[in-house]
Parts: C-alpha cells; structure tokens; sequence
C-alpha cells in the first residue's frame, strides 16, 4: 500500500485484512525480515492480528554492515538506532488494538500502489495452521 508513514504497521494490517477477506486465520506466522527491524516488526504483526495467533520471528543479518560491531559503520548506527527509536515510538503512541471488522485504524482499501521504499524493509512470511508447516 501508499503510505507515507507506518508503513510496516499498515503493511502488518493489510495482511490481517487479507487474511479476514480469504477467511483464513492461520494458526501462527512465521516473520523473516533483517537484522534490527525483526523485533519490531514482530510486535507489530502480533499486534495487527492479535493475541490468537502466534508470531515469530527470525532475523537475517543486513549485509551493509558487521551485525555484531554495528556501531563502527555509518549505516549500522543509522539501522540500530533508527529501528531502537521506532520500537520506542511503538510504546508511546501505540495504534489502539482494533476489534476484527473495525476500519478506524490504518487501512489498505483503495490503496494498490506499492510503495519502493517499502521494499527496504521487505519481510517474507510463513503461515501455517494445523495441517500445513513452514
């Protein structure tokens, strides 16, 4: 979706949008994104679709930078820090939880121009429910 802000969130609640269209509540997701933006990320995706389903995460390394001395390089600091200051923003202004079926928050109808910026960050994700694995 086109979006200028949020676009993770808004990203997390087209799925669940998806997901509710095609009546298909998997049992748990699997989340595969980079380094710093796999926490927060998570937290967002289980806060999209709610406490039913389970949600993890796995963390591929950003080649841009050595992952494990981030703080020697210009876009580790800027990914670190930019991704530490995000997840923080989280708790502070927190999208009220919303009820399946409610429009109020962010949301992907009448949106279907794929933001490039968005590609930065790309996630791959895994669902599964009772007879289906990742």
């Amino acid at each position: 979706p086109l979006v200028r802000q949020d676009r993770t969130y808004t990203a997390m609640i087209a799925l669940r949008e998806h997901f509710q269209q095609h009546r298909m509540m998997p049992n748990k997701v699997n989340l595969i994104t980079r380094g710093p933006h796999a926490r927060r990320s998570r937290l967002l995706l289980q806060h999209a679709l709610g406490k039913e389903i389970q949600v993890g995460v796995t963390a591929v390394p950003n080649r841009d930078y050595d992952a494990v001395h981030w703080w020697r390089s210009s876009p580790g600091v800027r990914d670190v820090i930019g991704e530490a200051l995000a997840y923080g923003f989280f708790f502070l202004f927190r999208p009220a939880p919303e009820a399946s079926g409610d429009k109020t928050g962010p949301t992907t109808q009448g949106s279907s121009a794929l933001d490039p910026r968005a590609l930065r960050d790309a996630c791959i994700l895994c669902v599964t429910d009772s007879t289906h694995r990742c």
